[in-house]
């Protein structure tokens, strides 16, 4: 499924900014757990975490009906 398919207009649930939204924090997600744990050369440090939570809160910000 690409954002194309998914976009509002076609009848799905996500606007455009929700879907780059999702795609965004889909790939900070995955990246660092696999630099991590597959690729083992970085460590988490606690400016990462700090960095994974305001991705959090734009996630919510973003999806919040306000």
């Amino acid at each position: 499924m690409n954002n194309k398919t998914s976009y509002k207009e076609n009848g799905i649930f996500f606007t455009m900014f929700e879907l780059k939204t999702i795609q965004e924090s889909i790939s900070l997600i995955v990246f660092p757990l696999m630099t991590v744990f597959i690729f083992k050369t970085e460590k988490l440090a606690w400016n990462h975490l700090v960095g994974s939570l305001l991705i959090s809160l734009a996630v919510f910000v973003i999806f919040w009906k306000w």
